[in-house]
């Protein structure tokens, strides 16, 4: 068993979700949020892979932005890799999200 933590952050510019797990393969960023999509198989137990796919869906109707990294950037040499799940929201009804993925990253 093991123990990640989780840290959450919420702002004004861009709100994160950040944990220190064993993180997401580079080939599976692309498809974390499409509906029932599990990067990691042999985890066993919890998850419909449903949770990240609701997230986009609710952030995109608010006319917002999500996008996923991992390894998580800036991370100590030798810690585990996590993942950082970022989200931003527009200030105002009519704005569009102010706040944009690091470039490589949709």
């Amino acid at each position: 068993m093991t123990t990640e933590q989780q840290t959450l952050i919420l702002g004004l510019g861009n709100s994160i979700l950040t944990d220190d797990g064993v993180g997401i393969d580079a080939s599976d960023l692309p498809r974390v949020f499409e509906r029932f999509y599990k990067a990691d198989r042999a985890r066993s137990g919890g998850g419909a892979g449903l949770g990240l796919s609701i997230a986009k869906h609710i952030v995109t109707a608010h006319r917002g932005k999500i996008w996923a990294e991992s390894p998580v950037p800036g991370r100590a040499l030798g810690a585990r890799p996590g993942t950082r799940v970022t989200f931003s929201l527009p200030a105002e009804s009519g704005d569009t999200a102010q706040a944009a993925p690091p470039s490589g990253v949709s």
